[in-house]
């Protein structure tokens, strides 16, 4: 086959990378840890555009380093796989002499290589997809210009790509190299099958002899069943091999059409895979040119908002100059008007003002004599209250009836003096005796507390009359007193007031 001449394969024939690197990756779970703090913390506070440009080239160089152990892996697969396949077709040549160990020893290789290689692979899709984690918290987030537009992202993206393209391709070269070394193992299955089925051919036949054995010797009765076995069985055999060249004409043509269908299915999956590339490399080749030219409108609308800003400015000044000219025009007409207005108004009232100022010198003239009156009449008024508290408090320091009364001379003075002219006060200030003007009058309490002592005495002394004074009496109307009561609040008080207004 023309595989096995071409499917010698080293891992010599590594393909070159686009970001090579010595630098030890970073832990798949620190990179994610980085990523998911940027997107807990807000971006425009916690990331600065040295920051992101440093994340990223570390996160591609892990990534980097991770595809290229990968695909050195897969090539070993490969190199594993053609060797397991040689080695099979080798054997199968040998026949009998053949050693099948060194086929399975073969096996067990590709199988560590598969299982290595497919480990390789996880670790560097999931490298892949924590800087596709980093890059769309970038496009996501409030980061700042420079780092939106930092060249690093758009090549970020393109490694990404080209990084996971590459995995892909190997894949399918390892499903390529599956696929023509299981025509190998389908022929290997059916030679097996053939050799157990002429050995239980055999064993039918011949069951006492082993046919594996090296030195067994057969009799003749067993050599001439074994001639007829074989005799039966050519015969057989060439009645098969007419039916198994029709056969075998259908199966060359199924197997022809399996073969092609497998052969389509590995090729779409290669025109696929060489599809998305030609797309993500039209659509990074788009976003390329979509940059340039956002930048280049970027900055000719900024020169257009320049121009249209500096324009609108001159505008808006001419139009302020002539607007604040208009307005110091209208002021100064308003201000002259107000002015005017003002003065007119200010005379009316100056005018008013000075009639207001006749009247109420006329009307300060008029009542002259009436404050001297109003005056006079209030200081009687004081006095005469003072009089008044004298006689019902008396003095406030004595400490029995007579010690409180006070002479009112001193607040009778008053009172005359208050008003000398007046002949009334005089007539009443003179009407009152001289042992009231210098000894005083008992004060209100006083009188009231001597009216109640003096009621208690005639209540006891009640029954007693000039025919019938005795002890026995006595304590007869001093029992009746003390049996009887006064309605409460009402009639001692009455009294007590009546007796005092008298």
């Amino acid at each position: 086959m023309r595989y096995f001449e071409n499917g010698k394969k080293k891992s010599g024939h590594m393909t070159d990378f686009f970001l090579k690197t010595a630098a030890v990756p970073a832990p798949t779970s620190k990179i994610l840890e980085e990523a998911v703090s940027l997107e807990k913390k807000p971006i425009s506070q916690t990331i600065q555009h040295g920051t992101i440009e440093e994340m990223l080239k570390t996160s591609l160089q892990s990534a980097t380093e991770k595809v290229h152990s990968a695909t050195e892996a897969k090539y070993k697969t490969v190199d594993v796989i053609n060797e397991h396949t040689r080695m099979m077709k080798q054997t199968i040549d040998e026949g009998e002499e053949g050693d099948w160990t060194r086929v399975t020893s073969a096996l067990q290789k590709v199988d560590r290589a598969a299982n290595n290689d497919t480990r390789e692979e996880n670790d560097a899709r999931n490298y892949l997809d924590s800087v596709r984690k980093v890059l769309q918290i970038i496009e996501q987030g409030e980061a700042a210009e420079p780092t939106r537009s930092n060249p690093l992202l758009q090549n970020a993206r393109e490694t990404i790509s080209r990084l996971d393209r590459q995995l892909d391709e190997m894949n399918l070269l390892v499903r390529k190299t599956r696929n023509e070394g299981r025509i190998l193992n389908e022929y290997k299955e059916l030679i097996d099958k053939s050799r157990k089925q002429f050995a239980s051919e055999l064993k039918s036949v011949l069951p006492n002899v082993d046919i594996h054995a090296q030195d067994s010797k057969l009799n003749e009765e067993e050599l001439n069943a074994l001639i007829a076995h074989a005799h039966l069985k050519v015969d057989q055999l060439r009645k098969q091999l007419a039916e198994q060249q029709v056969r075998e004409e259908q199966n060359i043509a199924c197997a022809l059409e399996e073969q092609r269908k497998s052969q389509n299915r590995l090729t779409e999956e290669e025109i696929n895979l060489k599809i998305q590339a030609a797309r993500e490399e039209i659509q990074l080749e788009a976003e390329k040119v979509l940059s340039m030219q956002r930048e280049q409108w970027e900055a000719e609308l900024e020169e257009k908002l320049q121009k249209a800003a500096a324009a609108h400015s001159d505008h808006i000044e001419e139009v302020v100059r002539v607007q604040r000219n208009l307005f110091e025009i209208e002021e100064k007409q308003k201000i002259e008007e107000a002015i005017i207005e003002w003065r007119s108004e200010l005379s009316k009232e100056l005018a008013a003002a000075q009639g207001k100022l006749e009247g109420i010198e006329a009307a300060l003239k008029s009542r002259t004599s009436q404050d001297v009156e109003n005056r006079r009449a209030k200081q009687i008024w004081i006095a005469a209250h003072n009089l008044i508290d004298s006689v019902i408090n008396g003095e406030r320091s004595g400490t029995n009836d007579d010690a409180r009364r006070k002479p009112l001379a001193t607040e009778l003075q008053m009172i005359r003096e208050a008003d000398c002219n007046d002949e009334f006060v005089a007539c009443l200030v003179n009407a009152l005796p001289d042992e009231t003007i210098y000894n005083g009058v008992y004060t209100e309490e006083d009188l009231k507390a001597r009216f109640t002592k003096l009621y208690k005495i005639c209540r006891r002394v009640a029954k007693m009359d000039e025919s019938n004074v005795g002890l026995f009496q006595y304590g007869l109307s001093y029992l009746q007193n003390a049996m009887s009561f006064d309605p409460p609040g009402k009639f001692p008080k009455m009294v007590a007031k009546f007796f005092f207004e008298l």
